[in-house]
């Protein structure tokens, strides 16, 4: 079983966000780049609160982390 829950799904910017079931205040990220390789990083609920508050943008976020 996964330690990962799907939590929201962005098809315009091809990212999702997960959050980790041991840590809910671990949020990982996992987007696809231009050639179709996946990536994943750790973000801080704080980052995720404000993209949903849409006080930042998702790729803010990816850069920052």
């Amino acid at each position: 079983m996964s330690k990962l829950k799907l939590i929201e799904e962005n098809v315009n910017t091809h990212m999702r966000f997960y959050i980790y079931f041991l840590d809910c205040e671990c949020i990982v990220v996992e987007w696809e780049d231009a050639y179709g390789e996946c990536f994943q990083k750790s973000i801080s609920k704080s980052d995720y609160d404000s993209y949903r508050k849409d006080e930042r943008a998702a790729y803010d976020i990816v850069a920052k982390a």
